[in-house]
Parts: structure tokens; C-alpha cells; sequence
């Protein structure tokens, strides 16, 4: 039996690499094991249905309380455990979770996990609190997560951590010093779309939008600064600058399109679509501060077909040379204007990449990667 657990996410969070999950377990020839989904009624309605279809479901509810989270987290994990305790082959996904509930689930894991009993904990954005920098409750979280990771290097167990990028377990390797021992790290193979023709309005308009959350980490404030160089375009209607997801502490400038969120935490699957396909390149600002987060961005590009103008960092390194150059990496911003007055004055400037993202799309597809999957869970 195969169970994942999404106990605090919002519609839409983490959605590409829980679909991945989800169609590797489901078309795994030598899994016949029927799948429970436990979450939020709202989170699991914004899974596609053809999954939805092929899942059973248990819905749950949490408190708004932080600190009442860390122990609803364990018990909803125990629970799963031990609801489910005469199936004696059974693989737990905790798609989400706390630093604090991590270390309750980790001393408790030497009572109620055994060989044919495993449960994967997927870490996220919190591993950059690692680096022990920025506000006083950050930093509380990355010494628990040292803590964690130390004692669990004294100790075998059933319970895994989960990195969705081998670049960013690297570089977890050298901020802790140490190899963490219970640990799984892939660089997760995605399950794109199906190409659908782009949805672009005007083709006498450039677009150049960014990709998912923007906020000062990704530094993404220097979008303004690409609208104020190229004001004059913007203003001509010969350029179109925008965002293509939520705005966490960025302010933007008036000549920037941003989407109406409302109260919405992300935008649905189409909204978020229709933004991107309307893009003819995609930029990204981040540097080599951002390392210890995994970064599904590189695999939209690929999905939408668009190329991209980023900021060179270690991690767009490792993913051009592992999957292919899909764009251009630039030094600083002046370099990224160059690339974007190409643009304007060819519309074929960034063609030579159509095939390269071809192959990455082919390269990187769970389709074809089910048995380098499942060889990580057994």
C-alpha cells in the first residue's frame, strides 16, 4: 500500500512533483498496491482528475496554530501507520511537513517502522533556514534541522528524507559538513503536459514574464529594473513585462502586469498556464544564496517550450550541463538588456533553443524514468 500525506498545503502547492510522484507509483509495473490520499479537500480537488479518479481519499482538517501543527503532523502520520498496521508492506509519502514534527517522527520512527514499513519525508524551501540566516524564527528552524540531520547520521532508519534535486543534497553536504546518512536525493523526473499550441495574443508584442513566486530571496525585484530600462517599449506597446505567480514582498512598478490573486495563495493550473504560454521568454533573477532550495522552474521552461534569459548561478549551471542550454545565463542585468534588445529587433533570436528543449523535455520525462524512480522508494 502507498499513502501520501499533504497535511498543510494550499491548493496547487508542489502540485508538478506530486503529479510526478503520483503517475510514477500509479504505471509502476511491479506496483499493484492501491493508493491513499490523505489532505485537504481543497488540495486534493486541485489535483488533475484523471489521478484524482484512480486515488482514494481521506480528508483531513489542522489547526491554524503553528505550534499545534507539529504534533497534528505526527499523529496524522502515526495514524496512517497504524490504521493501515496488518498490511505489512507499506510506503508512506509526507509531501509536507515541520522541522519540529520531523524530529518527533524521527525518535518515534525506531518504535513503528521496520523493514516493509518506510515513510519518505520531502523536504522543500526550509532547507535554506539551514544556512542559519535572516529572522530569529528562521534561524531557531535551521539549528532544529541541524540538530536532526546530526543524530540521524548516528542511527539506520526506515525513515528518509527527500531532496527533489541531487545538486541542492550536494550543497546541503557542504553547509552541514558531514554526509547526511538517511537521506534519499533525486533529481525528479516530470511529467510535462501535453504540447498545446502557445495561447500569445499579439505576436508583434514581446513578453517577458517571470515564473512562479516572486520575492526578494529570488531577487526578484530586478524585473523593475528591466521595466524602467525599457520603459519607452513598454510604453509603445512594442514590449510586455509581467509575473506569472504570487508576490510574496516584492513591490512592482506600475509599467509590470501582475495577476489578480485575490485571496488566493497560487494561481490555479490554467491561470498559470495561460500566463506562461503567452510568454515569449522567461527570465530569472536568482544567484547562488538561493542553493538550498529545489528549483522546479528549469522544468517549466521545458514544459511551456520557453527559453529563458537567467542570472548565471551554480544551480542553472548544473541544469544546463545535466539536461541541455536552454536560454542564456548572464553575468548581471546589463547583460540580460543585450539579450532583450535581440529580441526586439529579431523574433528569431532565441529559435536556436526549440530543439535543445526538445531534448531536455525527453531526457527529463517520467515516462521514461519510472525504474530510475521507484529504484529511490524501494
Amino acid at each position: 500500500m502507498v499513502v501520501f500525506i499533504e497535511p498543510l498545503g494550499k491548493p496547487f502547492a508542489h502540485l508538478s512533483v506530486v503529479k510526478s510522484m503520483l503517475f510514477a507509483e500509479l504505471n509502476d509495473n511491479l506496483n499493484s498496491n492501491e493508493i491513499l490520499f490523505i489532505s485537504s479537500l481543497d488540495y486534493f480537488n486541485s489535483i488533475p482528475e484523471n489521478f484524482r479518479n484512480k486515488l482514494k481519499f481521506k480528508e483531513i482538517k489542522v489547526s491554524e496554530s503553528s505550534i499545534l501543527n507539529i504534533f497534528e503532523i505526527a499523529l496524522i502520520v502515526i495514524s496512517a501507520f497504524f490504521n493501515n498496521w496488518k498490511i505489512k508492506n507499506i510506503k508512506v509519502y509526507l509531501l509536507f511537513s515541520k522541522s519540529y514534527s520531523n524530529l518527533i517522527l524521527k525518535f518515534l520512527s525506531f518504535l513503528f517502522l521496520c523493514k516493509k514499513k518506510r515513510l519518505y519525508v520531502l523536504l522543500h524551501g526550509e532547507l535554506q533556514n539551514v544556512a542559519l540566516k535572516g529572522s530569529r524564527s528562521i534561524r531557531l528552524d535551521g539549528r532544529a534541522q541541524r540538530i536532526l540531520y546530526w543524530l540521524d547520521t548516528k542511527f539506520s532508519s526506515n525513515l528518509k528524507f527527500v531532496i527533489i534535486s541531487e545538486f541542492v543534497f550536494e550543497k546541503l553536504k557542504k553547509s552541514l559538513g558531514y554526509d547526511p546518512l538517511n537521506f534519499v536525493a533525486i533529481d525528479l523526473p516530470y511529467l510535462y503536459d501535453d504540447k498545446k499550441g502557445s495561447t500569445k495574443q499579439n505576436t508583434n508584442e514581446l513578453v517577458v514574464s517571470t515564473v512562479g513566486v516572486n520575492s526578494t530571496n529570488k531577487k526578484s525585484f530586478l524585473l523593475n529594473n528591466i521595466a524602467s530600462n525599457f520603459e519607452d517599449k513598454i510604453k509603445s506597446g512594442a514590449l510586455m513585462i509581467c509575473t506569472s505567480g504570487r508576490n510574496d514582498d516584492v513591490l512592482f512598478s506600475e509599467l509590470i502586469d501582475t495577476p489578480n490573486m485575490g485571496s488566493r495563495y497560487l494561481l490555479s493550473t490554467e491561470e498559470y498556464a495561460k500566463r506562461i504560454n503567452s510568454s515569449d521568454v522567461l527570465v530569472f533573477f536568482n544567484d547562488d544564496n538561493y542553493s538550498l532550495i529545489s528549483s522546479g522552474s528549469y522544468f517549466d521552461c521545458i514544459n511551456f517550450e520557453k527559453p529563458i534569459l537567467a542570472m548565471k548561478n551554480e544551480q542553472w549551471e548544473y541544469n544546463f550541463k545535466k539536461y541541455g542550454d536552454i536560454g542564456y545565463l548572464c553575468n548581471n542585468i546589463d547583460e540580460m538588456y543585450e539579450h532583450i534588445n535581440s529580441l526586439l529587433t529579431n523574433n528569431e533570436y532565441l529559435n536556436v533553443f526549440s530543439r535543445n528543449l526538445e531534448i531536455a523535455r525527453d531526457n527529463s520525462s517520467i515516462e521514461k524514468c519510472i525504474p530510475y524512480f521507484m529504484s529511490k522508494f524501494q
